[in-house]
């Protein structure tokens, strides 16, 4: 895929609502409101598409008043990309605080190292979600609505774990959608992080999308969390962009958007 940092930007941010789809969405003049019930962070968010014609303060207003009527958080989703300063700008002035500040990062050399897959599964919908509610912690009442936004998923999704003789020690999501692979939900139990599982693990779903035709690998790691950053980098990952929240609630719904 040859395009500019700009096109990758804005196609890894189609890709991303893709491999995320929300329960409900509302189109307001280039913004897409997402709801998706009281868990998903990613699912109940304000994520700006494209530029729009109507004044930033009643679009705002807008949104606002219908997270309200779902009782839950404003939550815009920003990035660095351009054209949104102006909206982050607005928001910083209303009140609305950064908070889960990421790096988009981005694996394009085509050529994975070669390291051993002898721990790596794939795995059902079903088996894999047992193993994610384990190990995040996800509590029950949360299953069946991840469940419904997984099997909502329009592109190829991909779900892998990481077995050490017969527990499952990690596990991972990967999304194909056309030329691009999306890593998410990449976890690894802390009794057993330092042993090659997360390395592993993500080899692993990049190689299975790559083997589905896919050129590019991104994923989303927050900007304090050193020993992710540090893997990626030893792995060939490279940062493209950045990416944050904006809001005036406490951000407690969900999982963090990263690795």
């Amino acid at each position: 895929m040859t395009c500019s940092s700009g096109q990758l930007i804005s196609r890894i941010e189609e890709a991303n609502l893709n491999a995320w789809p929300a329960i409900q969405q509302v189109l307001l003049d280039g913004w897409l409101l997402r709801f998706s019930g009281s868990y998903s962070k990613r699912g109940n968010t304000v994520v700006p598409v494209c530029p729009g014609t109507k004044p930033l303060l009643q679009k705002v207003r807008y949104c606002e008043n219908a997270y309200r009527r779902e009782d839950l958080p404003t939550l815009f989703r920003i990035s660095s990309k351009p054209g949104l300063r102006a909206l982050d700008r607005t928001l910083a002035e209303l009140g609305y605080e950064q908070a889960d500040a990421s790096l988009v990062l981005t694996y394009r050399n085509g050529e994975l190292p070669t390291t051993s897959s002898q721990h790596f599964r794939l795995l059902t919908l079903d088996t894999w979600l047992n193993v994610y509610c384990k190990l995040s912690g996800m509590p029950e009442t949360a299953t069946q609505l991840q469940r419904l936004l997984l099997k909502s998923i329009p592109c190829e999704a991909i779900y892998g774990a990481i077995i050490d003789k017969t527990q499952y020690v990690a596990c991972g999501l990967a999304v194909v959608d056309d030329e691009l692979v999306g890593l998410f939900d990449i976890l690894t139990d802390p009794i057993y992080r330092r042993r090659g599982h997360a390395q592993e693990l993500i080899l692993g779903l990049l190689r299975c999308g790559l083997e589905r035709r896919a050129e590019t690998g991104y994923l989303q790691v927050t900007e304090d969390n050193e020993p992710a950053h540090a893997l990626y980098r030893h792995l060939g990952f490279q940062s493209l962009y950045r990416v944050w929240y904006r809001s005036r609630d406490r951000l407690e719904m969900g999982q963090p958007d990263s690795a």
